[in-house]
């Protein structure tokens, strides 16, 4: 149950899962200067939020969402998304001037394992040999044959914190890889065998095997991936996309994979979220769909609250222009 924070206390307003489940670490953090405020829809219709400095976004049960939460704190000055982009925090609930903070490189390990399984299950065939077994059939293992990562080429169009552990994992089977960025400097220990800059995206898809948009979602990525850039991808090449459904545009893609352009497709977001079901990205062959689920582990959590906790604790001492992972506002609007 929601309560009222205590006098000069720090009010601090979050998901009552995350405060449910990491509360140790975040009393550890507060250290009896924070009263927590559980984001609720008896919260909000009480008016108590409005006495929150401090707000944290996160998971929530059905019917509570943070984009609501929001309008009701008046007195917010510091918003820390518990994820990583936060295009869909910004809208007419956020006011000028309040800092925001996001976890990212959190869930960067937990997605590189996914995009890894994800391109293992396509060039070995996964799908087919499950098949089998639901049908009680060995297969023939020539009609199983596939390709393999080893020695493929890996594109990442966003190289950040999820394409420098994705680099490392794919780097360690063999694959080359390749990156774009929008400021293409490289020190000698990252794993790359080419970075370009953002301007050299079609170079990128017209030699790349695999490519995997790891990109923030902004003015100048939205509808990055369209169909003059997947007819740039090499024949036969799979596209995996792990960052913002806006990014690809998908009824492109949906063409280029009926059209045989493309051998697969992986999705783990989509636009919009959830994806309605008479959408026709269900039925298109050699598609899979998840739902933005890549980096939703417990270690991930994890990570993201000793984040937080770790600003927590400058912004109690004052050290508020110390914070890391500072968002830049002009850059995700």
């Amino acid at each position: 149950m929601s309560s009222r924070p205590q006098t000069r206390s720090t009010a601090v307003a979050i998901s009552p899962l995350l405060l449910r489940d990491y509360r140790k670490r975040l009393d550890d953090a507060a250290d009896g200067a924070v009263a927590w405020i559980e984001i609720t829809p008896q919260a909000i219709q009480d008016g108590i939020l409005s006495e929150a400095q401090v707000g944290v976004t996160g998971r929530f049960a059905p019917g509570t969402s943070f984009a609501t939460a929001i309008t009701a704190m008046s007195g917010v000055v510091w918003i820390h998304h518990i994820g990583a982009g936060v295009d869909r925090l910004l809208g007419p609930g956020v006011r000028p001037g309040v800092t925001i903070t996001n976890s990212a490189g959190a869930y960067a390990p937990a997605i590189a394992e996914y995009v890894i399984a994800g391109m293992i299950r396509m060039s070995r065939g996964l799908d087919d040999w499950l098949d089998g077994q639901k049908q009680r059939t060995w297969r023939s293992r020539i009609d199983g044959a596939r390709s393999e990562l080893y020695r493929s080429r890996l594109g990442i169009v966003g190289y950040g914190a999820i394409g420098r552990h994705l680099a490392h994992a794919a780097k360690g089977l063999g694959m080359e890889i390749w990156a774009t960025k929008r400021t293409p400097t490289i020190a000698t220990a990252e794993p790359i065998d080419r970075l370009l800059g953002a301007n050299q995206l079609e170079e990128l898809l017209e030699h790349c095997d695999y490519v995997v948009i790891a990109a923030s979602l902004n003015t100048s990525s939205r509808g990055l991936i369209g169909a003059s850039e997947l007819g740039h991808m090499r024949r036969g090449a799979v596209l995996i996309n792990v960052a913002r459904g806006a990014i690809v545009d998908q009824g492109a893609l949906v063409m280029a994979l009926q059209e045989g352009r493309l051998s697969a497709a992986l999705l783990d977001v989509t636009d919009p979220e959830p994806l309605p079901a008479n959408s026709p990205l269900w039925d298109t062959p050699r598609l899979w769909i998840t739902p933005h689920i890549s980096g939703e582990t417990r270690p991930g959590y994890g990570r993201a609250i000793d984040i937080f906790c770790a600003n927590l604790r400058l912004y109690l001492s004052g050290q508020s222009r110390g914070m890391g992972n500072l968002v830049d506002i002009p850059a995700h609007s």
